[in-house]
């Protein structure tokens, strides 16, 4: 196997954190944020500050997992918009689900 040189290292390097300075990413980031702070506000639940930032900091990670992964190469700005709300709208509700279902499961074994 062939080690790689400085040149590409350097190539991947710049790749790598070309990510922060992205207009795509950013545009998914914020509205997957956005996305999920309309759903707050928007609910019955009473606010919890704790479960707020929680949930906030698991959908930006969720967006930067899902444009780190690729899902958005090719899209047009009006498609990743409506991918980003589309997504923090329901993505982290299905995650909550499932950590609840193997709880239950778990607890009963």
């Amino acid at each position: 196997m062939k080690m790689p040189d400085e040149r590409e290292l350097a190539q991947r390097a710049a790749e790598t954190s070309s990510i922060w300075t992205s207009k795509e990413f950013w545009t998914v980031l914020v509205l997957f944020v956005a996305g999920f702070v309309a759903r707050t506000l928007v609910s019955q639940e009473p606010f919890d500050r704790k479960k707020f930032l929680g949930e906030l900091i698991l959908t930006a990670i969720g967006a930067v997992a899902l444009y780190a992964a690729g899902a958005l190469q090719g899209m047009s700005d009006l498609q990743m918009l409506m991918f980003g709300a589309l997504g923090s709208l329901g993505g982290l509700r299905a995650v909550e689900w499932v950590i609840k279902a193997a709880a239950q499961v778990k607890g009963k074994a």
